[in-house]
């Protein structure tokens, strides 16, 4: 707690910005202290507490296997990469936990899923929340963590199955507001400390779910997974051009792969919220 006021003395701005960080690595090493490790197979591990879920590890094991390779294959993907699904501790789902639906973050040589406690009494939130974060994974590890962060939370709104069906109506009526990419994009960064900060990050989410909604059903799930390859693979060239234009590496790789640009999918994305109403 002392180090957690330490923290919260930062302050707002970049220095404020690390506090974040701080509270997920401490929600981290709270469950590294007494926790195990199992292997699910090759590549795939889970990290949870005995004492906790211990009489469900094997149940929880067959979840995480099923969802990963669920979402790899929805994507494309023949395989996946180096992954540790961990199951936080009971008292790491505090409020001053950020993420606290679970996140993804690459390590040395592997990724880290973390998920809260309260998801294994849900198995199909659980499942869901494993798809997601997995779909994190895959395309940091394929667009070498070059995608946005609208698109990329697209991508895991999709294989999670999390898409809000009431969400193209609130932007068709004016309730939310139909965002630009770089709006969207910043609208991530939003301090969710606060109210405030946590519905512009839902409604981001949510946004991103359409756009994520509309690629699939025009182009199929793997078009997803291919443009996070292709974002991997563009050249200096081509990611310098599209930054010159207010865009990223994901312009020409929607373009290589669908046929559209950014600004499109945001228009058809819109169009799509209208003709829902």
């Amino acid at each position: 707690e002392a180090a957690h006021e330490l923290a919260l003395g930062l302050g707002a701005g970049a220095a404020g910005g690390w506090l974040g960080l701080y509270r997920s690595i401490e929600a981290e090493a709270l469950t590294r202290r007494r926790s195990v490790r199992k292997t699910l197979e090759p590549g795939l591990e889970l990290e949870y507490l005995d004492e906790e879920v211990g009489g469900l590890a094997g149940r929880i094991g067959l979840w995480v296997r099923e969802a990963s390779r669920e979402a790899a294959r929805r994507l494309g993907f023949d395989a996946l990469p180096p992954l540790l699904v961990t199951v936080l501790a009971d008292e790491a789902d505090a409020p001053w936990v950020p993420f606290r639906n679970g996140y993804c973050e690459p390590k040395t040589g592997f990724f880290k899923v973390c998920l809260p406690a309260y998801l294994v009494d849900d198995p199909r939130q659980f499942v869901s929340a494993v798809r997601h974060e997995v779909a994190h994974a895959l395309c940091l590890d394929a667009a070498g963590g070059r995608m946005a962060a609208w698109l990329e939370e697209a991508v895991s709104m999709v294989i999670g199955d999390e898409c809000d069906p009431r969400t193209p109506r609130r932007f068709a009526t004016g309730r939310w507001r139909w965002l630009d990419p770089r709006r969207l994009e910043e609208a991530f960064a939003e301090d969710r400390e606060t109210a405030e900060g946590r519905e512009i990050v839902h409604r981001a989410y949510e946004q991103s779910g359409v756009l994520g909604t509309v690629l699939a059903r025009r182009f199929g799930e793997a078009a997803l997974g291919e443009v996070a390859r292709r974002i991997g693979r563009t050249g200096f060239l081509k990611e310098l051009a599209a930054r010159l234009g207010g865009l990223g590496p994901e312009d020409p790789a929607l373009r290589s792969v669908c046929g559209w640009g950014v600004r499109r999918l945001f228009r058809e994305g819109w169009k799509w919220c209208l003709a829902q109403e």
